[in-house]
């Protein structure tokens, strides 16, 4: 505690002090004096504590300048109130004494005065006082002060003995009391080990007795009592006692008066000044300190002295009296157990300082375990026997100083252990032979409660068991003690053999364990002690009291063989086997394992006094009638049988025999799934019962063992298990399923278990199976391969994980591998062995190679020769497990191989491809060559300088990988010939799997490993190897037969034959060989991509390019479709590769386009016989070479290549090619024309016209096809070039010469595009069904549209060649479509309309095919300047082209009809001539154009003199006729420069239009006259447009005066009114009504035809005019009246 706190709380100790003084000055305080018969005696405590408060707090203002001490002054207020009679104030004044002591704070002077102030405390009777000065009593002699004061010590001790002994105390201060008292003797002695070791600096030294006793000098001893015997003074030397030190004499005179008090002695304790308490608390409290403090007895002399005179001859007296069979036991019974405690402490921790008198200790114990002692008595003594027979050091004492003395007479631990067999035999009878197995099972039921945690107490059970159950217990002591003998003697045996204590580290010295002793005691006991141990194992049914009479056999037993006590050994083990399983014969186990009934494990626990053993018969065989159930004595005992095995495994010598046989019937019994035990399986189902497994354990853990054997043991036990085994094998063999040969298994392990001296064993084991595989049993031949099998690879397994310090790691690996494998060899060279055994040998190499190849080493070689053997065999199971081999070795262990060993590989691969018996075996063979091909390059590889640092390091960063082998390039060129060897023979196999499957990894390899290979081998390899199989291969090809070969005959099912499915590719001969043809081509496709610039460096591959092209050649022109299509693809790979660079010459080019124009010649031409998609490939090929290699193409290739289109599209089909549908295009056809658009001649833009003329060829329609219409079949095309493939041709030539076509090429090629369109345009008219005609009339719209502006520029430019023939074939073009005449195609059958149902294209479609081509805008301009110009000068002309529809016009339904579509394509191709060709026409001739202009004006006559399939109607067409020649007269306004074209189109269609009116007004007009007026509607609508026409017509004056030519009277008159006119439109007229005479009559005599007759409802007509107009004018505005 703090300083600050303490003095604060000494402060507030004397305030409350004086606050309870105060209280008692009080009248209520006077009274309780006067009630309580004393005085007020208080005033003066209140004065001393306010002066001890005084001085206490002068000292705290001088801020602590000198020490405070605590000197008897100040104590006085506390001493006075412990001297007052007031419980509250001695109370307050004990707790502050009691702070104060804990503190030191009292000095070592004023201790007395406490003591005294103590005792007057003591007169108090009070329990809180009491409780307070027992707490202060025991706080004082903590207090260093009173350490070395021996009368104040006794005086506190005597405060504390007397409160404990004061009757009129109550319970909780008689409890405290005794508490208090025993922790105040502790703390005396405590205080003298401190004081001793302050004073000595350390523990005093061991006692010279003590030191003697344990050096081991026997001393020579008499009997215990006799005269000689050591005589202890009855008290102690007074001269000790007054020259020990304060604490030393205080605690010795406090023993003085334990001892004192122990005799019984009432009278008055002199140094204590107590009564004497009660005997049994004085033992136990002597017990307390001999066991707490043993070191003051050991160390300190006058303590051992005391120990020897005073305490061990008071516990022989009180043993011997209440032992004694004459006394009254019942009366001492509580002393009787305190004794014996106190004689157990004594013994067990100074044996050494007692010596002999241990001997008379031990007598009296025996005599009181004696029958004629009570039965409490003896089992309370048993107790004592068993706690001291535990300690072996103890046992070890009693041995050397008693048992091996040669003058003892008497033999303490033969006395001890014929003390518990004898009483273990009488309490079960066996000293009378007649066996109580009451007794024995009472006996069973202690040891089951002890194990569930329900121990038998004397204390609360003996009072209410009865007799037997004491017997019982006494039995179960005695067993205990026995067992903590046995025990003992094996500790001490592993002590003196080890030389090492195996108990934990203890105070004081020991005496050395001798085998002298050991041995001696054993051999004078182990008879007793087996007899005893045996009866009772043979009675006993509880696992419990098995186990610990099983302990100690092994504990015996293990103890008798490391003291080489052979005898004794044996007569232990052969006992234990008698309850283990050596009773059970080969003849009833096998019945017992093979399937009887298993009695569940409930049931057998029923039978407990029964079941004592495996069910014996009476003649001692195994009784297997009810199955196989091994009790739990059964498994105990195993397990005991094996924890002796294990421990005397050096030592068994010739009891081997008996533990392999009991070990040989476990393993069967465990393997047998009738086999259970008593224990109640809690595991998996399907899992061992516990017990067995742990069984199972512990013998495989016995022959791990082995390993520390020597090698003649090891020998011996290798002997004794063949024996075992050749007696077993008839037996197991005998029974149904795999034989169970144990015994041979555990050869094996043993084996495995001794790798370190394989080669001595190994002869034992192989002799032992050579006879297992000649026997006659299949099953017993498998298990003797397995064993093998386990054997050899388990020895490797061991070898290679063996370290260099473990002994397994010393053998010579490559020799063990040599002696294993070669045994394996010698073994399946033996001609007498069936197919079974060869078929497992293989199962051993091939389980060699998977768990260790990467190790092998000299093991190669024979597995290799053994290996080779194999293919020369017939039988295909053993090929297939050989193979397996082979390929593990190829795939994975291949890189570890030396070079010899290599090539041995490759031919062992080789020999398994060439083998006739196996496809699947031959097919991975040649795929373990291709593999072994990457590895030999790689192994290559790893010599060349540039990878030789990368390889080092990548094989240091492995260590675990096997070392890879390098070659050099002498080895590899070698390995490499021999690798293309096989390879070359394989690819001429006979099977085509096996020929197909060899050319492909050929050509595989070649190309891969090319670029390291040397000249003479590429030199080799080409003209040896390649090309002479090339060439046979193609010569099989095209000699082989072509007749259907017969399936192959699997087998038969219900009779009937199976026969193998072939495909129809391959049925036969011919197409097999085809298929290696291909692989062939392949390969030389893929070798020359790769290596061709270092094939030509050979001279002579020109020649064998040469013969490769002849033989593509042969190859696509044979119409063989697999080879067709590899020639395809051999050319088109090897020319895109090398094609952009200088490696394919132009020789070597010019060939390959050779070789593909034979294939195009017989793939495009009439009926041909190249499948099609051979020709497809073709087109193909010839697509990705153009578009690849167009800068390498001149312009005779390119030409070339637009030959081979046309061919493809002239004729696409072919002979065996099925009909295609209507409306689709042949495939290759489709593929052509996809071509045509890649082939853009960008760098070479002068064979645009050739690409265009090469497709007008096409474009032409007497190449159509004849159909019948009567055909109603989809599948109506066979020639290929239809009416729809040629659509599709004229779309194609649309989008080249609108989109893409240079302009020079759109002038060059313009009338011969407009010629050929013209030519299907009028189709119209002799196949009007044909969608040809619409689709070439809208291209035809398109090509105007593009190409006249090209047509006018090459004018303007003055080109060389001009396109004069261009306005010819567009007047054409306009005459064969519009009017229908000219030259035109021969009549063409109607076809049917398309297969789904769809229209002909409408026009609208091909306005928006129109609306996409580009407007040439620059050039359009240049030549013929805005066509609109003239309009803006014109807005009534606008006005009408733009009118907004009608009413009429907004209610007719959208056009849906095929009639209106044709109006308004025909409509199109009209204002192509008036809006695009008149427009244009600055270069025209005067003639061309004039004729245009009739071809317009002809029009209005086409409805009277032609009929046109559903094309517009006469009235209809007409007034587009008249429109477009109004549209063309009132144009020429402001015409200028180019587009002086207009003012002549309009001069040369204004006289030609009036003529027209004239004509149509004086036809009415006759019409009228001859008064059928209104009759004819047409004629009518004619008029009304006419005159709509004229009544808003108004020209430019300069194409008036085209009209007035040769009116020189209207001249006049016209140039007159023109200077008086002063409004309208400047430079416009209408002075051409006066050139219309018909106009004047007819209107005079319409007026007169009012007068006279009806009237022409004109108003009528006009709106059906209006109505009937074509849709071509609808933007046309109202025309005024």
């Amino acid at each position: 505690m703090k300083g600050d706190e303490f003095y604060q709380q000494l402060e507030n100790d004397l305030k409350n002090l004086a606050a309870e003084a105060k209280k008692s000055d009080t009248f209520t305080g006077q009274l309780s004096g006067l009630l309580l018969l004393s005085g007020p005696e208080h005033p003066h405590i209140r004065e001393a504590t306010e002066r001890s408060l005084t001085k206490l707090r002068a000292w705290k203002e001088d801020e602590g300048g000198h020490t405070f001490v605590i000197d008897k002054d100040f104590l006085k207020p506390f001493l006075a109130a412990c001297e007052s009679k007031s419980s509250k104030l001695t109370v307050t004044a004990l707790v502050s004494l009691q702070k104060q002591l804990a503190n030191d704070a009292i000095l070592h002077r004023d201790v007395i005065a406490v003591v005294h102030a103590l005792e007057q405390v003591e007169k108090l009777h009070e329990e809180g006082p009491q409780l307070k000065l027992l707490q202060t009593s025991l706080t004082l002699l903590q207090s260093p002060a009173l350490i070395q004061n021996e009368d104040a010590i006794a005086a506190v001790l005597g405060i504390c003995f007397r409160s404990l002994a004061n009757a009129k105390n109550t319970d909780s201060v008689v409890s405290t009391a005794a508490a208090t008292v025993r922790q105040a003797v502790a703390l005396v002695f405590e205080n003298v080990l401190s004081d001793n070791a302050d004073k000595n600096g350390a523990l005093a030294a061991i006692s010279p007795a003590v030191a003697d006793a344990a050096a081991g000098v026997s001393q020579p001893l008499s009997a215990p009592g006799s005269p000689g015997s050591d005589a202890p003074p009855a008290a102690l030397a007074s001269s000790q006692v007054a020259t020990a030190p304060g604490s030393l004499n205080a605690a010795l005179k406090l023993l003085e008066d334990l001892c004192v008090m122990a005799t019984a002695s009432e009278a008055m304790l002199r140094w204590l000044k107590a009564p004497a308490l009660p005997r049994s608390f004085v033992l136990d409290l002597l017990d307390f300190v001999l066991a707490n403090h043993a070191t003051v007895f050991r160390v300190i002399p006058a303590f051992e002295h005391a120990l020897l005179v005073r305490i061990s001859q008071l516990l022989i007296t009180r043993l011997q009296n209440l032992l004694d069979p004459a006394g009254e036991p019942a009366a001492h019974t509580l002393e009787l157990k305190v004794v014996l405690r106190v004689t157990r402490t004594t013994l067990k921790n100074f044996y050494l300082q007692l010596h002999s008198k241990c001997g008379v200790f031990i007598e009296a114990l025996i005599a009181g375990s004696a029958p004629g002692c009570t039965l409490w008595q003896r089992i309370s003594v048993m107790q004592i026997i068993r706690q001291l027979c535990a300690d072996a050091h103890f046992i070890n004492f009693l041995c050397s100083i008693y048992d091996i003395a040669q003058d003892s007479k008497v033999k303490l631990v033969q006395k001890l252990v014929r003390c518990c067999t004898m009483i273990a035999d009488d309490n079960a009878g066996f000293a009378a032979d007649r066996p109580d197995e009451a007794a024995v099972n009472a006996v069973v039921s202690l040891y089951q409660s002890r194990a569930h945690g329900k121990d038998w107490h004397m204390d609360s059970d003996y009072g209410q068991a009865s007799l037997e159950v004491g017997g019982a217990y006494l039995t179960t002591v005695a067993i205990d003690c026995l067992l903590a003998l046995v025990s003992a003697f094996e500790k001490l045996t592993d002590i003196a053999v080890d030389g090492a204590p195996l108990t934990p580290k203890q105070q004081g010295p020991r005496i050395p364990v001798k085998i002298e002793a050991c041995s001696i005691t054993l051999t004078a006991c182990w008879r007793s002690v087996l007899r005893t141990l045996s009866q009772l194992l043979t009675y006993s049914s509880g696992e419990e009291l098995s186990l610990h009479l099983l302990r100690c056999y092994q504990l015996c037993t293990q103890a008798c063989g490391i003291l080489d006590l052979n005898e004794a050994r044996d007569a232990f083990l052969s006992s234990l086997c008698e309850f283990t399983l050596s009773a059970v014969d080969e003849n009833s186990l096998g019945a017992a394992t093979s399937g009887l009934d298993v009695t569940s494990p409930s049931s057998a626990k029923g039978a407990r006094g029964q079941d004592r053993d495996i069910h014996r018969s009476q003649s001692g065989k195994t009784d297997t009638s009810d199955g196989m159930i091994l009790t739990p004595k059964n498994v105990q005992a195993l397990r005991t049988l094996f924890n002796i095995a294990h421990r005397l495994d050096h030592k068994l010598g010739s009891s081997w025999v008996l533990v392999l046989g009991n070990l040989n019937t476990l393993d069967r019994i465990l393997h047998s799934p009738q086999t259970t035990t008593q224990e109640v399986s809690v595991g998996p189902a399907g899992a061992l019962p516990a017990d067995l497994a742990i069984l199972a354990t512990a013998a495989d853990q016995l022959f791990e063992s082995t390993s520390r054997m020597s090698t003649e043991s090891v020998e011996s036990m290798l002997a004794a298990l063949q024996s075992v085994s050749n007696a077993s094998i008839p037996a197991a063999a005998a029974q149904p399923g795999p034989p169970k040969l144990f015994a041979l298994g555990r050869m094996v392990e043993t084996l495995l278990f001794n790798v370190a001296r394989i080669h001595s064993l190994w002869p034992t084991f192989l002799n032992h199976l050579m006879e297992v595989l000649g026997n006659q049993k299949v099953a017993v031949r498998i298990t003797g391969l397995d064993a093998l099998a386990k054997a050899t690879s388990g020895i490797l397994l061991r070898i290679i994980k063996a370290g260099p310090d473990d002994p397994d790691g010393q053998v010579d690996e490559s020799a063990v591998e040599n002696m294993l494998v070669a045994s394996l060899e010698s073994l399946y060279s033996e001609d007498d062995y069936e197919l079974d055994i060869r078929k497992g040998l293989l199962r051993i190499i091939l389980q060699i190679l998977q768990r260790h190849g990467e190790q092998l080493t000299a093991g190669w070689l024979p597995m290799l020769r053994l290996l080779s053997k194999v293919p020369q065999s017939d039988e295909v199971e053993v090929i297939g497990l050989a193979f397996q081999s082979v390929q593990l070795l190829c795939s994975d262990y291949m890189s570890s191989l030396s070079f010899e060993m290599l090539q041995r590989s490759l031919e062992v691969a080789a020999l398994y491809g060439s083998q006739q018996m196996d496809m699947n075996v031959s097919l991975t063979a040649v795929s373990l060559l291709w593999n072994a091909s990457d590895l030999i390059s790689k192994l290559y590889s790893k010599t060349l300088p540039d990878t030789a640092a990368t390889s080092e390091s990548a094989e240091s960063s492995k260590p675990s990988a096997p070392s890879a082998f390098k070659i050099d390039a002498v080895q590899y060129e070698e390995l490499i010939r021999q690798l293309f060897g096989a390879l070359q023979g394989l690819s001429t196999d006979s099977r085509p799997e096996i020929r197909n499957s060899g050319m492909r990894t050929f050509f595989t390899v070649v190309v891969s490993q090319g670029a390291k290979l040397t000249p003479p081998t590429w030199d080799e390899l080409l003209w040896e190897m390649m090309f002479p199989l090339l060439q046979t291969v193609h010569h099989m090809s095209a000699t082989s037969s072509k007749e259907e070969a017969n399936p192959e005959v699997l087998g038969k099912l219900r009779g009937v034959s199976v026969k193998m499915l072939v495909h129809h590719s391959r049925n036969s001969e011919q197409k097999q060989w085809d298929e290696t043809l291909v692989l062939a081509l392949n390969g030389m496709a893929r070798l020359l991509k790769q290596h061709l610039p270092l094939l030509l460096t050979f001279p002579a591959f020109a020649e064998g390019w040469e013969e490769l092209m002849k033989i593509l050649e042969s190859c696509m022109a044979s119409g063989r479709k697999e080879t067709a299509i590899a020639a395809i693809a051999i050319i088109a790979t090897t020319v895109q590769s090398h094609g952009n660079s200088q490696v394919l010459t132009h020789s070597m080019w010019k060939r390959a386009m050779q070789a593909l124009q034979v294939g195009v010649q017989a793939a495009a031409c009439p009926n041909t016989i190249v499948p099609v998609q051979a020709r497809l490939d073709l087109v193909s090929a010839i697509s990705q070479m153009q578009v690849s290699l167009h800068e390498v193409f001149d312009a005779s290739d390119f030409l070339q290549v637009f030959g081979w289109l046309e061919m493809f599209i002239k004729h696409p089909v072919g002979q065996d090619d099925p009909p295609f549908l209507s409306g689709t295009l042949p495939s290759v056809q489709k593929a052509a024309l996809g071509l045509f658009p890649t082939l853009l001649p960008l760098q070479l833009p002068e064979l645009w016209p050739d690409l265009i003329t090469t497709i007008l060829r096409i474009v032409d329609p007497n190449l159509l096809e004849s159909t019948s219409v009567a055909d109603a079949s989809p599948r109506c095309h066979r020639t290929g070039l239809s009416s729809f493939s040629m659509e599709r041709v004229v779309d194609l030539l649309l989008q080249l010469y609108r989109d893409h076509s240079p302009w020079q090429a759109k002038a060059t090629t313009f009338a011969a595009v407009v010629s050929s369109l013209a030519q299907c345009m009028a189709l119209r008219y002799t196949a009007y069904s044909q969608n040809l005609w619409r689709v070439s009339a809208a291209a035809f719209n398109a090509v105007v549209a593009a190409g006249l502006p090209a047509v006018n520029i090459a004018f303007v430019n003055q080109e060389t060649s001009l396109p004069d023939e261009a306005w010819p074939a567009l007047i054409e073009a306009f005459q064969l479509f519009l009017l229908g005449t000219g030259d035109q195609p021969e009549q063409l059958p109607t076809t049917p309309p398309h297969v789904d149902g769809s229209m002909p294209v409408s026009p609208s479609s091909a306005k928006a095919q129109l609306s996409n081509g580009p407007a040439a805008l620059d050039q359009h301009h240049l030549i013929s300047g805005d066509s609109r110009g003239s309009l803006k000068a014109a807005p009534h002309l606008a006005a009408i082209q733009n009118r907004a529809p009608s009413d009429a016009d907004s209610n007719d339904a959208p056009l849906e009809s095929a009639g209106q579509a044709d109006a308004e394509l025909e409509a199109a191709v009209l204002d192509t001539l008036t809006e695009n060709v008149l427009v244009s026409c600055a270069k025209m001739p005067s003639e061309s154009r004039q004729q245009l202009v009739s071809i317009v004006n002809q029009g209005l006559d086409r409805g009277r003199s032609r009929n046109i399939p559903n094309s517009a109607e006469g009235s209809r067409y007409t007034h587009l006729c008249l429109r477009k020649m109004y549209v063309l007269c009132s144009r020429g306004a402001e015409a200028s420069g180019p587009q002086i074209c207009l003012l002549e189109v309009a001069r040369i269609t204004l006289p030609i239009f009036l003529a027209r009116c004239d004509g149509i007004l004086k036809a009415y007009a006759l019409e009228v006259k001859a008064g059928k007026d209104g009759h004819d509607s047409m004629q009518t609508d004619e008029l009304l447009c006419v005159m709509e026409i004229l009544a808003t017509m108004s020209v430019s004056s300069a194409v008036a005066d085209a009209a007035l030519e040769g009116r020189q009277h209207l001249q006049a008159l016209i140039e007159v009114r023109r200077k008086r006119e002063q409004s309208g439109d400047p430079g416009r007229e209408r002075t051409h009504l006066f050139t219309l005479p018909a106009l004047e009559g007819s209107s005079a005599r319409a007026r007169q035809g009012s007068k006279d007759g009806p009237r022409i409802n004109l108003q009528s007509s006009q709106r059906n005019s209006q109505a009937q107009q074509p849709a071509t004018l609808s933007e046309a505005e109202p025309l005024e009246e």
